[in-house]
């Protein structure tokens, strides 16, 4: 017994974020097919004209730049796979669970003991779970965010990692433009350091 209690202490983190996985997958896949917001309907339909090959267009087929195009893009993928508004919601849960991990490992190099208050925070915070749910960029920009942060901070003298910062950096910009100001932030405070 004392050997499961040791595995379960050191492994607390881990197992953590499969809790916030499975909740935000609870809510994601409890929320099925309806969507909430009329946002989500226009991400759904440019989604959907996207996987269907007719391009970044409008409902009268004329192209537009109404929405970033970033995470239309993203699930127009997911419905290259399954054309289903559930499927799209589970990319966010997916998300969701990845962005606590990625949080985990930055705290566990700064701060070891406190890497399981991490995934113990987001589950306190329903928000989280809850705009997991709607199919909103929030979720997967934090997940860019977070992940571009993380390959600065664990390699910070690799330029592959400094490219698939940027790259990431630039994706998420294209889902979520006011991005654009934190990284312009970051970049800053990186050089005047």
């Amino acid at each position: 017994m004392q050997a499961v209690w040791r595995h379960l202490k050191e492994h607390a983190a881990a197992w953590l974020c499969a809790v916030v996985f499975a909740a935000a997958f609870a809510a994601a896949w409890g929320s099925g097919q309806q969507l909430k917001y009329s946002d989500e309907e226009v991400y759904v339909q440019l989604a959907h004209r996207l996987a269907q090959g007719q391009g970044y267009v409008n409902e009268d087929l004329q192209p537009t730049a109404a929405r970033p195009p970033g995470y239309p893009f993203a699930i127009a993928l997911v419905f290259r796979l399954h054309e289903s508004v559930r499927a799209a919601k589970v990319l966010n849960a997916v998300a969701l669970g990845a962005t606590a991990w990625l949080l985990v490992l930055i705290v566990n190099s700064m701060a070891p003991a406190g890497r399981a208050f991490v995934p113990l925070l987001i589950l306190a915070y329903p928000l989280f779970l809850y705009t997991g749910s709607l199919l909103y960029p929030q979720t997967l920009g934090s997940l860019g965010f977070v992940a571009a942060i993380y390959l600065v901070l664990r390699f910070p003298a690799s330029r592959a990692a400094g490219l698939a910062a940027g790259a990431i950096a630039g994706a998420l910009v294209l889902a979520i433009p006011a991005f654009a100001l934190v990284f312009a932030a970051l970049f800053a405070l990186l050089v005047l350091r």
